[in-house]
């Protein structure tokens, strides 16, 4: 699981280009059947958050170049995300090229598809395919939306409300 929050994180992050500031849901489907749902914010190259709303889980932020993961059940618990994979550091190299133009990455560790949405400047799903992780990620509802920056803070954390 720690691969994936930091894949998807990196892959929003990097990918940012295309647009100032974007609202997006999300919805995560596992091959098991699980799913999980949640808001993504996108802002400028420095700012993202991914927020679960199941509050057993958790909200990735991401600010002036730093990564934090935040418990939903305790917002003033917190931690910095580490990326040590290889993996990673390839798909850094990998998205500071591309702007929605990319359709499939693969290793002989990861495959990554992407599809771009026709209504929006964005990806309508991502599937993500290891061995140790199998998800589709459907964004929807996406509204370009300018942001308070206060939503990006990791302490005080502020709850968004729709």
């Amino acid at each position: 699981m720690k691969f994936f929050i930091s894949l998807l994180f990196i892959f929003f992050f990097k990918n940012l280009a295309h647009a100032s500031e974007i609202l997006c849901s999300f919805e995560e489907i596992y091959i098991d059947g699980t799913v999980q749902n949640g808001i993504i914010f996108l802002g400028d190259k420095k700012r993202l958050r991914y927020e679960y709303y199941d509050k057993s889980l958790y909200t990735i932020i991401f600010n002036n170049n730093k990564p934090f993961i935040i418990r939903n059940d305790n917002r003033s618990v917190y931690q910095t995300l580490q990326n040590e994979n290889e993996i990673l550091d390839k798909l850094i190299k990998l998205f500071n090229d591309e702007d929605l133009k990319l359709e499939t990455f693969q290793n002989q560790d990861v495959q990554i598809k992407f599809e771009k949405s026709f209504e929006f400047d964005f990806y309508k799903r991502i599937s993500i395919n290891s061995n140790t992780i199998n998800v589709s990620i459907y964004f929807y509802d996406c509204a370009l939306k300018v942001f308070d920056k206060r939503y990006f803070n990791v302490n005080p954390f502020i709850e968004y409300q729709q």
